[in-house]
């Protein structure tokens, strides 16, 4: 199997620290044996061509054949609810989503169909369902890819993602939005003189814990002209009504 640099210097700083091999490979998802051949030959295990970088040059060829829509649909899910680990001769990829939104869990699966070119599964979870699928060049397409939650590290779009997205951000704001998005009816209560009036409006709601990927979502907003607003810490949204209906035309309520 080959291994990224980074996460062999994670798994032996991990252990330097006192950390066991059982979660260490839990959290990496690296075998125990393979930590231990690392322990014993930590120069080699850096210094081995198959270990240092991704399955194949930086400059991947897959890159020219991607199907730039479905990529960017699929990056905005993998940035609010994806990740990728080890295979038996692969990588991962694992998107979970809602059991109870079916049209969203067929757009992933097709999405990541039509990316990688072979056929993902569905994982039933408590309460969700993991689409999945195995290719070698998850990493080379995902570069964000890192040991520890996407909140606690620095995420960044690279040049050539955010081409990508510059040609495509509706499907970008659209898989961000059905990863960690959601469209909901806000009810205003304003007391008047002969009572009360309740108003009632559509807006979007985008909550993530990291910062870079809610300036992500941001960004990709004013890409397409949407006004966006930090309601909290966690929680971005759009509320001008002739923004509201603009995303009703690409995104509108989770099925």
């Amino acid at each position: 199997m080959t291994y990224p640099r980074h996460v062999v210097e994670r798994a032996l700083a991990l252990i330097r620290d006192g950390r066991s091999l059982r979660s260490v490979g839990r959290e990496l998802g690296v075998s125990p044996s393979t930590l231990r051949h690392w322990i014993k030959h930590p120069d080699g295990a850096l210094d081995r061509p198959e270990v240092l970088g991704f399955p194949c040059p930086e400059a991947c060829s897959q890159l020219e054949d991607l199907n730039h829509a479905d990529y960017s649909y699929l990056l905005g899910m993998y940035l609010g609810d994806g990740c990728i680990s080890r295979s038996r001769s692969s990588f991962r990829l694992r998107i979970v989503c809602d059991r109870r939104y079916k049209g969203v869990i067929t757009e992933v699966t097709r999405a990541i169909e039509v990316v990688s070119g072979s056929r993902p599964y569905l994982i039933e979870r408590e309460g969700c369902v993991e689409v999945a699928g195995d290719w070698i060049h998850w990493l080379c397409l995902f570069p964000q890819h890192g040991p520890g939650p996407k909140h606690a590290r620095t995420i960044r779009l690279t040049d050539w993602q955010e081409g990508i997205v510059r040609g495509s951000p509706h499907a970008f704001v659209r898989g961000l939005l059905h990863s960690d998005g959601c469209r909901v009816m806000n009810n205003v209560r304003r007391p008047l003189k002969n009572g009360t009036k309740t108003y009632r409006y559509t807006r979007y709601h985008f909550s993530n814990r990291s910062e870079d990927i809610k300036s992500i979502f941001q960004w990709a907003c004013e890409l397409i002209g949407l006004a966006t607003k930090r309601a909290s810490w966690k929680e971005v949204t759009v509320n001008r009504r002739e923004d509201v209906r603009l995303l009703d035309t690409f995104v509108g309520p989770k099925r």
